[in-house]
């Protein structure tokens, strides 16, 4: 299921998980090794903020085949400090139900 991420005040970027897009990303060599970080992160849970991050940036890769950023990209973008925001928007992709 797609949504819509702020990343600043004037940025919006759409992000979703689907096994497809997740997989598409696996058999990538451009990607492979953000599927596995993601993979990680996912299945033994986030360790600092930057992973909740992470999830939804790979969330951005699955969204967008012609990405503009990179990670670090991605992060320098968010300017802003909202948890709450993060960790809702990483519930909300690890939970989504199809409609």
């Amino acid at each position: 299921m797609a949504m819509k991420f702020k990343i600043s005040n004037e940025t919006e970027v759409n992000i979703g998980l689907t096994f497809a897009k997740l997989y598409k990303l696996k058999l990538d060599s451009k990607t492979q090794k953000d599927y596995e970080k993601f993979n990680v992160i996912f299945n033994r849970g986030a360790k600092d903020v930057f992973d909740y991050l992470y999830i939804i940036y790979v969330a951005y890769l699955c969204e967008n085949e012609n990405k503009q950023y990179e990670f670090n990209d991605f992060i320098e973008n968010v300017d802003y400090f909202d948890m709450d925001y993060i960790i809702r928007t990483v519930n909300a992709l690890s939970s989504s139900k199809k409609k």
